[in-house]
């Protein structure tokens, strides 16, 4: 089946919103990241503490813990764009 590009835009319109609905939340997403990030938690702090201490010195920790909520800030921000980009295809 060949899609005129309105037909594709509508059907990947759709697609978005329903894996929005389903799959692509906030709330599953950074339940997800959560469990990821506790299931690496001591690894990272590792890495961190070998690889950033040497850039950071004594923030590493903080740096660290800036980053991870700079990706919770940026996932609903993300979804926001997507939102806004996908009503509009």
């Amino acid at each position: 089946m060949i899609f005129s590009n309105e037909e594709f835009n509508n059907e990947l319109k759709n697609r978005w919103f329903q894996l929005r609905v389903e799959l692509w939340n906030e709330e599953f997403i950074s339940n997800m990241i959560s469990e990821m990030y506790e299931d690496i938690k001591t690894i990272l702090e590792i890495d961190a503490n070998m690889w950033y201490r040497r850039i950071f010195e004594d923030r590493w920790k903080e740096k660290l813990e800036e980053s991870i909520d700079h990706l919770f800030e940026w996932i609903p921000n993300r979804f926001n764009f997507c939102d806004d980009y996908f009503e509009n295809v």
